[in-house]
């Protein structure tokens, strides 16, 4: 690729919001706009997107810091693995004894090379602001906060972007996912906004609630690209679709 690629990292303040999934569905609506897209699971220790998507890997990310710490390294290619024309994943170690040898000094440079090969690079992580998330913070060009509508959520997110307000960060936005837990509706979008001191910028309404999700995922399948799905859910799709398209500064007449 002549022109880097994009990058996208989607992090919460608790977990169970739907990082993952979230993730994958980004990568299905990627596929649809033709983006060549990679699925990086910095979620480094409990990450799942290969398990999720019935993929099966040697190499993961381990493998890729080690060689590159020992000049061994020659292609990102030999490092992620395949789930369709348009999405391949770089996969977190299956031992977490080996997630704990990965040097962080090297994330930087992963997302350099995955943006060098890929038009989108999507990122899960985990919920815990820790040094990797930090660090992914800093690095990618857009941050995408999932959160749900119950008290614990938005007391820990008014706490996260308060500090992401003080440093002057204009690169994250909120997304409220209605759809995990659809009886959870504590507050309003506009108390919420309030409270957290940010604008909702996506809402995915507890109308995308599939009550079979299991389903999906012990098939290896992801929701947004699945038709008939598309048909059912046009209103979530499109926010999700804004989403990808702001990551790419499309503008509303060019969409």
């Amino acid at each position: 690729m002549d022109k880097m690629g994009k990058s996208l990292v989607v992090s919460s303040v608790k977990g169970g919001v739907g990082k993952t999934v979230t993730v994958l569905n980004l990568a299905g609506i990627c596929e649809l706009l033709n983006k060549k897209t990679l699925i990086i699971d910095f979620d480094i220790y409990t990450g799942n997107v290969a398990l999720t998507l019935n993929t099966r890997f040697i190499s993961n990310m381990y493998n890729l810091t080690q060689d590159i710490a020992n000049n061994n390294y020659k292609k990102l290619s030999d490092y992620v693995v395949k789930y369709d024309n348009f999405i391949d994943i770089l996969p977190a170690p299956k031992d977490p004894r080996a997630s704990l040898k990965i040097n962080l000094a090297y994330i930087e440079t992963i997302i350099d090379l995955a943006k060098s090969c890929y038009d989108i690079v999507l990122i899960d992580t985990t919920h815990i602001l820790n040094e990797l998330n930090i660090r992914l913070f800093d690095k990618t060009d857009k941050i995408v906060l999932l959160m749900e509508n119950d008290p614990q959520d938005v007391k820990n997110m008014k706490a996260l972007t308060k500090v992401l307000n003080s440093s002057n960060s204009k690169k994250y936005e909120i997304m409220l996912n209605n759809s995990t837990n659809p009886h959870k509706h504590y507050f309003s979008e506009f108390d919420l906004e309030t409270i957290i001191n940010h604008k909702i910028n996506y809402t995915i309404s507890n109308k995308f609630f599939i009550k079979n999700i299991d389903d999906f995922i012990m098939n290896g399948e992801i929701v947004t690209l699945n038709k008939r799905m598309s048909n059912l859910f046009n209103k979530e799709f499109t926010q999700y679709t804004n989403l990808i398209l702001n990551l790419m500064d499309v503008k509303e007449g060019d969409k």
